[in-house]
């Protein structure tokens, strides 16, 4: 559907995720309501949500070209793993095992 409506062919994306792994997706805090802690509190709370699940691994991806979002995600405990290409986006495949 993607493909045939953005006119974009997606045969060499990555997988986005993997098995056995609790996956980090779309999650946002409002500009207005940033630096208040609140996306870290979502994160945790996520993180939480999945060991009570017995899962161990958490990943997410972050744009290749946000330096800054890497860093973020890293003080939350996530690890780069490799780069993939999605939707004919670089990311980082970043990860956090507990």
């Amino acid at each position: 559907y993607a493909e045939e409506k953005l006119g974009i062919r997606f045969d060499d994306s990555d997988m986005e995720t993997c098995r056995g792994e609790y996956y980090l997706d779309s999650m946002a805090v409002l500009p207005e309501y940033r630096g208040h802690r609140i996306g870290h509190a979502l994160i945790q709370d996520a993180i939480e949500q999945g060991r009570q699940d017995r899962h161990t691994r958490f990943t997410l991806i972050a744009e290749k070209d946000a330096p800054a979002l890497q860093s973020y995600y890293s003080l939350l405990g996530f690890a780069p793993e490799e780069e993939i290409l999605f939707f004919g986006q670089p990311y980082v495949r970043m990860v956090h095992n507990v």
